[in-house]
């Protein structure tokens, strides 16, 4: 593919494609077995005090303050989620439960390791640091009625889940997941469950597009495997476009005469803004957009044909957009970490993205690798960190910007 464009820099690149990103919008409605991992799309108030009355937080006995040190009747054992119209009277107690209401008149509730029952009574040994324990929680004491529990926008993960439980919440609505289209393209693309010809290569780029776009908390819309043919790849990407708020396509975007995608992009109305990023893996990418009659933009990215080079691109590029689709602040900023070894490189033309792992003591250490091709590396990076342009080498200890994969 003819480029005729300037290699422009990462950070250029990833402006033009965030600046891009077409506003998105869509709610649906979710239950609470299926949402973690999704945006909240609503403010969430409590609908009644939490705890909703006075609660017991331990197994022992409701008794007034003034009757510690005394021998108390026990009037009634009351369960969690058992009413009682009995109250707390001088000399008298009451047997409770973990989380049950504590019954009118009490004033702390004594531990049943403390105590020793018989007969209908019970009296108490309580350590001095435990006197005056009151072991329950007050009505309120953890949200008012009424008051903000959970705020729109948040993703949902599990520590969410007993507020909005405990809310009454089941059903809420959450944000549409951004529809992420993927066509792999490439006469010598089979798919994993195919018979191999020796000079055939399995669709590893799909598949693992798949998996970044759900977790990045993107709907995937696998298009399969188009051949090396100018028509079927302009259909493919009109098709998918369609269905889609992102189109994404591995291979064909480089410089070569069966590098058709890019050419499909342009003969289909695409305004192409980049083709070529002075990033390693990852230099062959192209961002094309499209406004059609009513204003809306179809967005699509050529990416690279190794694996390894995909992979990273749409950690450093993709991802983040879809994030910002979500309108959640990005998964995916950088962190800081040290260098546990010595790095080199021979060039130093593009800002470049290493698989490393993290070690015990937080240091992070570069991988050994063999080029874009090498995407059996990523299996055991835990994360990527960055090289800036013109920098050839960085020393043990230095400060690096790191990102988890």
């Amino acid at each position: 593919m003819e480029t005729g464009r300037p290699v422009i820099s990462f950070r250029e690149a990833f402006e033009k494609v965030s600046l891009n990103i077409p506003p998105f919008e869509g709610t649906e409605i979710i239950t609470l077995d299926r949402s973690c991992g999704r945006i909240l799309a609503e403010n969430i108030h409590a609908d009644r005090d939490i705890p909703p009355f006075n609660r017991s937080a331990v197994d022992g006995f409701a008794i007034r303050a003034e009757d510690i040190g005394r021998s108390l009747k026990v009037i009634e054992f009351l369960a969690a989620g058992a009413v009682t119209t009995n109250r707390i009277e001088p000399g008298t107690c009451i047997k409770i439960m973990t989380g049950a209401a504590v019954p009118e008149g009490a004033e702390q509730i004594i531990m049943v390791e403390y105590s020793n029952e018989s007969n209908g009574s019970v009296s108490f040994n309580i350590p001095e640091k435990e006197i005056k324990s009151r072991n329950y929680s007050f009505r309120g004491e953890d949200m008012k009625k009424g008051d903000m529990a959970l705020s729109s926008g948040i993703v949902i993960s599990p520590k969410h889940i007993a507020t909005l439980a405990s809310l009454g919440r089941y059903e809420f609505k959450v944000k549409r997941k951004p529809v992420i289209g993927i066509i792999a393209t490439g006469d010598e693309i089979v798919e994993p469950w195919e018979d191999t010809a020796q000079n055939s290569i399995r669709n590893a780029n799909g598949w693992e597009l798949v998996a970044q776009i759900e977790r990045a908390g993107g709907f995937p819309f696998y298009a399969g495997i188009v051949k090396d043919d100018m028509d079927s790849i302009k259909e493919a990407i009109e098709i998918t476009s369609r269905k889609c708020d992102m189109v994404l396509i591995t291979g064909g975007v480089s410089m070569g005469d069966y590098d058709l995608a890019g050419k499909a992009i342009r003969e289909l109305g695409y305004e192409v803004l980049f083709d070529s990023v002075a990033v390693k893996p990852g230099k062959p990418v192209t961002f094309a957009i499209k406004t059609g009659s009513n204003g809306e933009k179809d967005v699509l990215l050529g990416l690279p044909g190794n694996p390894l080079s995909v992979f990273v691109i749409f950690e450093i590029m993709v991802r983040p957009c879809i994030e910002k689709m979500l309108g959640i602040e990005s998964f995916s900023n950088d962190i800081y970490g040290y260098l546990a070894s010595d790095f080199q490189r021979k060039k130093g033309e593009r800002e470049e993205w290493v698989p490393a792992k993290i070690l015990p003591d937080g240091k992070i250490e570069p991988l050994k690798y063999h080029g874009s091709g090498h995407f059996h590396i990523l299996s055991v990076a835990d994360a990527i960190f960055r090289i800036e342009r013109t920098v050839l080498s960085l020393r043990e200890g230095e400060k690096v910007s790191v990102r988890y994969i």
